[in-house]
């Protein structure tokens, strides 16, 4: 996992759970209830969307969707030319040779994710209990 990563989606992450926390009243809430429950909201939308793209993209670049993107990427290439069509794996083995070493994506944006829902939680905790 890549600290590059985390730079990353770790402010998107905040963006999100700002705005949604703001659209909600978080910042201006009457009652403190209301502000927790306004950030618990912004921050489980934040888990949703970044966590939820990091698990995407992790399921993706583990090799998950390999057959049906080869499968696609062999009927693609029929209407190229022969040149390109030379150049694509023959084999999905060889397809799978070609994809390994790549390192797992996504797995930055998942942590971040799994970050938010659990503050999501904590905010529900302290809404709960005001």
């Amino acid at each position: 996992m890549r600290r590059r990563g985390i730079m990353i989606a770790a402010p998107i992450a905040m963006l999100i759970a700002a705005a949604v926390s703001a659209a909600r009243g978080g910042f201006a809430s009457p009652t403190p209830k209301e502000g927790w429950q306004a950030w618990s909201d912004g921050f489980f939308a934040a888990a949703v969307f970044v966590g939820g793209a990091g698990a995407l993209a992790f399921a993706s670049s583990d090799g998950l969707f390999d057959a049906m993107r080869f499968s696609i990427g062999k009927a693609v290439s029929i209407v190229r030319s022969k040149e390109k069509r030379d150049l694509y794996p023959k084999t999905f083995y060889d397809y799978r040779m070609m994809r390994s070493g790549r390192g797992a994506g996504g797995a930055a944006a998942l942590l971040v994710g799994l970050v938010c829902l659990a503050l999501a939680g904590a905010f529900l905790a302290l809404c709960m209990r005001a």
